[in-house]
């Protein structure tokens, strides 16, 4: 397949190579010209296009760009496309988006903007710069599990499908109305936990916004994110000390 990214941050430059390792072929592009890409391409063993190109090349597109850009792009090159959005909204580097502040799931929001697509919400939940460090072959003991939702099955089970030959279990999380249980802030953020706890973090979610997604300041902001880590971290694995005692 031809897997297109939108942005070349920790996502593209993580997912890229794995992908490549898997046989697909894969293209990059953001903001920046393909010609200012060239070296990141390279490294990650893709070629570098403007954004409009690798929408019309794709099989799959990636989204992993601010969320403050999404309007920007074309809304029409996406019909047909499986489109997996790993985006999670912040106040401070996203700006106001009223519907996702009113409690709209963010890949909803992605969703509405590009009529046609076969959205698909994954690979939020994780930190990626950790993304290999925890993966594991099938079977194998404290392997980590991550939630996939959408509206087309199809889709989905393409998608879980790579999160299972990325090294982790992958979890059906129900339908795009269902995902803001994995996004910011929420019980399963940015946590790695087995299949069991995955499931019941995703239960425990309450509120659609949490107050942290829009603290307003950097200074503010990575206090709270670590103090989330460090507790969800410390409860998933309570839960599992506790299931396997």
């Amino acid at each position: 397949m031809k897997i297109g990214f939108i942005g070349v941050g920790q996502v593209g430059q993580t997912l890229g190579p794995l992908f490549n390792n898997l046989g697909h072929e894969v293209a990059v592009s953001s903001s920046r010209s393909p010609e200012a890409l060239a070296g990141t391409a390279t490294q990650i063993g893709a070629q570098a296009m403007h954004v409009n190109d690798v929408m019309a090349w794709g099989d799959i597109i990636i989204l992993a760009t601010p969320m403050n850009v999404v309007p920007s792009f074309a809304t029409d090159k996406l019909k047909g496309k499986i489109l997996i959005d790993t985006n999670n909204y912040a106040l401070i580097r996203d700006g106001h988006i009223q519907e996702i502040l009113d409690g709209k799931p963010t890949t909803q929001w992605v969703s509405e903007h590009f009529p046609g697509a076969r959205t698909v919400k994954a690979f939020n939940n994780i930190m990626m710069s950790e993304f290999d460090e925890y993966a594991r072959p099938k079977g194998a003991e404290k392997r980590f599990a991550l939630p996939v939702c959408s509206d087309d099955y199809e889709a989905k089970v393409l998608i879980m499908n790579l999160v299972e030959e990325f090294g982790y279990d992958a979890y059906d999380a129900g339908s795009i109305a269902e995902s803001w249980r994995q996004q910011s802030f929420q019980p399963a953020y940015c946590i790695f936990s087995e299949l069991p706890e995955l499931k019941q973090l995703l239960a425990e979610a309450e509120v659609p916004i949490p107050p942290q997604v829009i603290v307003k300041s950097l200074e503010e902001a990575m206090p709270i994110f670590e103090k989330h880590k460090r507790e969800a971290q410390q409860k998933a694995d309570a839960m599992a000390l506790s299931r396997k005692a």
